[in-house]
């Protein structure tokens, strides 16, 4: 899952000054949203759910969403300047990375780990496994390196997005020195290029370091950054037909790849596509529909704990399946008696977990929202 700093409100100047930016409330909207269809997501996993969940549910894309807002959020406040560049030194970047991600992953590792504790008291086999396999699987998930072994996924399953979000992190630097001397299409055409290499071992690298179904829409979000702050020039706007048949069109071949060819891999890149294209599209109208849904109190609200949703839900779910089964609730009933009615509990819980675990630890201090797009 992407971890975007969606509140931009200083750009850093080569000169090491700041510049006043506006704060685009709409970021957090759309991380609120794709949150809580990655909820959607794994509802099947637990309970028979209806098929409006299933199709709610398209799984990969709601994640390439959230990390093309990782890699707008984090590039944009350098994304004006004429040479493609980190935002800040590359150690000062990984460190505020660090302090964003690592504590809440950690609160919610043991959090699962509780979880298996549970039901291997109760005797109960959850329908995944919550605690660790051995002495590895604990240091991989630790480090963040559980995604490119055989753990990903073995005590918080979403988790496994974690680590492959950490390696666009890592390659930001080689991706802006690939865009700076070669250009942005050279890197675009690159990392499309990379499933496609026919050489064993190195497509097994590939996939593991680059992994180009998350790797491309991070730097598609990059690029949608460079776009919103270089075109058009400020106060412009771009034809609303147009961006919008964009969006739409984009919109339309992720859901026909997905519900047609189910072809994941592509559907995330559109995802992408669509993620970026949008966010620009919504920085140049702040007074159009979507901009204003997406940047509503409780949307907004959605999206400032969408992390902590991200990272507890699979385990609460997995509560919910166990109370179900002790209750006889094993068909659709599950769903609606149990599983639908509890879903506020569950956004509850992961806002507390956000206060106590994930809050404390954001980089950024908390300013007065502006009404700028």
């Amino acid at each position: 899952m992407a971890i975007a700093e969606t509140s931009v409100n200083a750009v850093a100047t080569p000169e090491g000054k700041t510049a006043s930016s506006p704060r685009y409330e709409f970021l957090d909207g759309i991380r609120g949203v794709a949150s809580a269809m990655v909820v959607a997501h794994h509802l099947p996993a637990f309970c028979t759910s209806p098929e409006w969940v299933n199709i709610l549910g398209l799984g990969n894309p709601w994640v390439a969403i959230f990390i093309a807002l990782s890699g707008y959020c984090l590039f944009l406040p350098a994304a004006g300047r004429d040479k493609p560049e980190m935002p800040r030194p590359f150690w000062e970047f990984m460190r505020r990375r660090a302090r964003r991600i690592i504590p809440p992953w950690y609160a919610s590792l043991v959090l699962c780990v509780l979880v298996g504790w549970f039901f291997a008291q109760q005797q109960f086999p959850p329908p995944f496994s919550f605690l660790p396999k051995d002495i590895w699987d604990i240091l991989t998930h630790l480090t963040l390196t559980h995604s490119m072994v055989v753990y990903a996924g073995s005590i918080n399953r979403p988790g496994y997005t974690l680590g492959t979000e950490w390696q666009p992190y890592i390659l930001m630097i080689l991706f802006l020195l690939v865009a700076r001397r070669l250009g942005w299409w050279v890197l675009l055409i690159g990392i499309g290029l990379l499933p496609f290499i026919p050489i064993a071992p190195v497509e097994k690298i590939v996939s593991k370091v680059f992994n180009p179904t998350f790797t491309m829409p991070f730097v598609l979000g990059m690029l949608g950054a460079r776009a919103t702050r270089t075109l058009p020039h400020e106060g412009e706007r771009v034809p609303r037909h147009t961006a919008i048949a964009t969006v739409l069109t984009l919109l339309g071949v992720t859901g026909y790849l997905l519900l047609t060819h189910r072809d994941h891999d592509r559907a995330c890149w559109f995802a992408g596509l669509a993620t970026a294209a949008g966010c620009f599209w919504m920085t140049r109208y702040p007074q159009a529909l979507p901009t204003r849904f997406f940047a509503s109190a409780p949307i907004s609200l959605l999206g400032s704990f969408s992390y902590s949703l991200y990272l507890t839900h699979f385990a609460l779910l997995a509560l919910l399946h166990f109370t179900a089964i002790r209750l006889g609730l094993t068909d659709i009933r599950a769903f609606y008696l149990l599983f639908l009615p509890a879903l506020p509990l569950i956004f509850a819980f992961a806002s507390l977990f956000y206060y106590f675990f994930e809050k404390p630890f954001l980089n950024a201090p908390s300013i007065p929202k502006t009404k700028e797009g």
